[in-house]
């Protein structure tokens, strides 16, 4: 009885300590200081430590767990056309970037690798509620900003994403037993919401309506919801296509009035206007790209935006068609995985939060870059779904430790 308690501790502490430093990182997008320098050395020390929370990992799985043997494939493979095409073009100078890119994928590996547990789970949930209560406090004290509010961040945007990642860990929980956990985490969502809602973020709440509706399509047909990786995917591609070439058209200007009229918000965002030739440019080296962590500005001189806002774009100028293969392959051996034990909800509430956020990559970045920070807190929503349905352990008699 004594050596549960300590490990029910000792899963708490750390659970505790992980969230909290995932969570800390995210001050590097903060106007906050000096925690938002503090920040970029924290996210450094967070991947280096991810290495031994692998190996950890591999060891208490005695080794191979075939259930991981696609997802394996998918990561060689990524890695190994980025490094392809690392040495193909001598961007020897970037081996800091490169490394820091595997890096962040060993994070992954390793949070996928975890057999995590409610007792973990309550406590990443309990952390997120007290951080949307923290910022609900706050929007109250600021006069209930109702337009663009961005709490302590520069950009409301990615206030926005912050609040998108750390509502998976609200959701979660409210399946708990006891009635005052579920109001608890309920009131928590809603909160959460009315943030995203005075954010006034559309890319985020069009990631939430496909969220709602994938759970739906789920509850009616598991068969239909299996299909719509593909849906998400090909609307994705279709969706860049179509507004390069409407912004092109005739027809632009009332497309803009109409949006502006509806959401207070023009159509098109200015990234019609670089998305083509981000193509085009890619097009110049359309096997193996040109280099890992390239920016906008660096083919494109005198530009405002930084970075494309795009992943699959950004994922195709770097790595090019081989490396935009490799990455939906793994996304695709992910939402694999989750068809294994959907009758968990912590796997169900995680593919649907991947198909939000596949569409969320479709007009910002934060899976590997530009926000990573925020994008390590969504990988581990992602990973935790993975670990739960490898597992099959919907962790069902484990309450009692929560």
């Amino acid at each position: 009885m004594a050596n549960t308690k300590i490990s029910v501790s000792l899963i708490r502490l750390f659970s505790f300590a992980f969230f909290t430093l995932l969570v800390f990182n995210v001050f590097g997008k903060t106007i906050l200081q000096p925690y938002k320098d503090l920040a970029l050395v924290t996210i450094d020390v967070t991947l280096y430590l991810s290495f031994f929370l692998l190996i950890y990992a591999v060891i208490k799985d005695k080794g191979y767990v075939i259930g991981y043997f696609n997802i394996y494939i998918g990561f060689i493979l990524l890695s190994g056309i980025y490094l392809a095409s690392h040495i193909y073009h001598g961007n020897f100078e970037q081996n800091e970037q490169l490394l820091f890119l595997f890096l962040i994928f060993v994070f992954i590996l390793a949070v996928m690798k975890i057999k995590w547990t409610p007792s973990h789970l309550i406590i990443f949930g309990h952390l997120a509620n007290i951080i949307i209560l923290y910022f609900f406090f706050q929007w109250i004290g600021n006069g209930y900003i109702a337009y663009m509010y961005k709490g302590v961040f520069g950009n409301p945007n990615v206030f926005a994403n912050f609040l998108f990642a750390i509502l998976y860990f609200q959701v979660i929980n409210i399946q708990k037993k006891t009635l005052g956990l579920k109001l608890y985490f309920m009131v928590g969502i809603i909160i959460n919401l009315l943030l995203i809602f005075m954010s006034t973020s559309r890319t985020v709440w069009l990631s939430l309506a496909v969220i709602v509706g994938s759970f739906l399509v789920m509850k009616f047909s598991r068969k239909l919801f299996s299909k719509l990786f593909y849906f998400v995917l090909g609307g994705n591609f279709l969706f860049l296509i179509t507004y390069v070439y409407l912004a092109r058209t005739q027809y632009a200007d009332t497309i803009n009035d109409l949006t502006m009229k509806l959401t207070s918000k023009p159509f098109f965002s200015g990234r019609e206007e670089f998305w083509g030739d981000v193509i085009d440019f890619g097009l110049t080296s359309p096997l193996i790209g040109h280099k890992v962590g390239i920016q906008l500005n660096e083919y494109m001189p005198g530009i405002k935006n930084v970075h494309v806002h795009n992943q699959y774009l950004q994922v195709f100028v770097e790595s090019g068609f081989l490396g935009l293969f490799a990455f939906l392959l793994l996304l695709y051996f992910i939402w694999k995985a989750y068809q294994v034990n959907l009758d968990s909800h912590y796997v169900q509430w995680s593919a649907c939060f991947l198909l939000g956020l596949l569409i969320y990559q479709n007009f910002e970045i934060s899976m590997f870059s530009n926000m990573l920070s925020i994008g390590l807190i969504q990988w581990l929503g992602i990973s935790i779904g993975v670990s739960m349905a490898i597992h099959k352990d919907d962790g069902i008699g484990s309450y009692m430790r929560d």
